[in-house]
């Protein structure tokens, strides 16, 4: 983003400042823990003096919510580059895990709480959200489909709905270990389960009829 003027440079800096000491306080203390009074502590200002970047906690959620989308579009950049669709395909989800198991509190702002879906809303005066910002990691997704139909041209299923059942699983499996709803599986051992979990339902989609 280009900034025009040496003030805009200034807020510009001052509003990155506030989020990125957003980001640490709700990885250290929790979601919940997190108001503009604590940080506001926690960087030395008055509160007033985040109100003046950030009209309230939603609006700064929201910043946090785009600051993780930018860090999962990194991500899958880093593995569209497999040759092979199917192996990329099966490199997506393992991504998508491992960065939901890096960074838990940033994506339960980004696929959970309701708070930056809010800001959204009364920033674009909708009834309902225009959540696009989700679009290029899903682009990526639905581009291994395809290519993994087109490597396997017994099947012209619908790549979208294709993509859509992967991340709906992966999603899913990604909550019940945020969430501890696995307490049975040893945490040592949950992120080898995780991605054994990964390619054995990778390999059901790939012999099923959506590939």
């Amino acid at each position: 983003m280009k900034i025009a003027n040496p003030k805009e440079q200034e807020q510009h800096g001052m509003r990155q400042h506030i989020a990125k000491v957003a980001l640490e306080l709700m990885i250290a203390t929790g979601y919940e823990k997190v108001s503009m009074r604590t940080i506001a502590a926690k960087i030395g200002y008055s509160p007033a003096t985040i109100y003046l970047h950030f009209k309230d906690k939603d609006d700064l959620l929201f910043a946090l919510h785009q600051h993780g989308f930018a860090k999962l579009r990194a991500s899958c950049q880093s593995v569209v580059s497999t040759e092979a669709p199917f192996d990329r395909l099966v490199s997506i989800g393992r991504m998508y895990i491992q960065f939901a198991v890096d960074n838990p509190e940033l994506y339960a702002l980004m696929f959970i709480r309701m708070a930056p879906i809010r800001s959204l809303k009364i920033n674009n005066h909708h009834s309902e959200p225009d959540w696009r910002i989700s679009q290029p990691a899903f682009d990526a997704l639905t581009s291994a489909v395809r290519e993994c139909v087109g490597a396997h041209a017994e099947s012209k299923q619908n790549a979208e709905r294709t993509a859509l059942i992967i991340w709906g699983t992966l999603h899913g499996l990604v909550l019940l270990f945020l969430r501890k709803r696995v307490p049975f599986i040893e945490r040592e051992g949950q992120k080898t389960i995780m991605n054994e979990t990964i390619d054995l339902f990778m390999n059901m989609i790939k012999k099923s009829p959506c590939l």
